[in-house]
């Protein structure tokens, strides 16, 4: 079954538009963007959540979220990593939330103080994150804490790549202790 937008007049490419509907008709795409992409956040983080609960394997018998999203969406793990943790975050920012769905934020604002926002915060984020360049805004998020767990390691040391449903790549990225030096020679 379709949903109803996808069988709407406006789904189709319309050449010949006036500059005055061009503009129209990008507002009311981009908003429409910005709405689906609430929902894909927050909907992919409910089937994340699903899936950590149910070992039964009732949802296909799928690893974890990233696997099923690449094999069920064709989305790649990083964009789907970024999407859970938006949807997570989005939860208990109803301000972030709001902001993004009215355009006053983009998604890569939205995802990048969802590393960091909480619901005590969440304004002083909103904030940085509609004042603030984008390079400077990751800048603070990392100074915050958002680049690393509570224990100084990365917070996602692995990256997971599926190859195909049977093969699973994975790249670890390790922190050296304190004190240890750096490079493959230092020891």
């Amino acid at each position: 079954m379709l949903h109803s937008s996808m069988t709407s007049p406006r789904s189709d490419y319309q050449p010949g538009l006036s500059a005055a509907q061009l503009l129209v008709e990008l507002a009311d795409l981009l908003a429409e963007q910005r709405h689906l992409e609430r929902l894909v956040c927050r909907y992919l983080a409910d089937l994340a959540d699903r899936l950590d609960a149910d070992r039964s394997g009732a949802l296909g018998g799928y690893a974890d979220v990233y696997h099923l999203a690449r094999c069920r969406f064709g989305l790649g793990v990083r964009a789907t990593r970024e999407r859970v943790r938006g949807g997570r975050a989005l939860r208990a920012l109803p301000y972030v939330e709001q902001a993004l769905v009215r355009g006053r934020l983009s998604f890569s604002r939205v995802r990048e103080i969802a590393r960091v926002a909480t619901e005590q915060d969440e304004l002083f984020w909103l904030r940085q994150a509609e004042e603030l360049p984008m390079r400077l805004l990751e800048q603070r998020v990392a100074e915050a804490g958002g680049a690393e767990g509570p224990d100084g390691q990365a917070a996602e040391p692995a990256e997971v790549r599926w190859r195909s449903p049977e093969a699973v790549e994975l790249r670890l990225v390790l922190s050296v202790p304190a004190g240890r030096g750096s490079g493959p020679d230092a020891r």
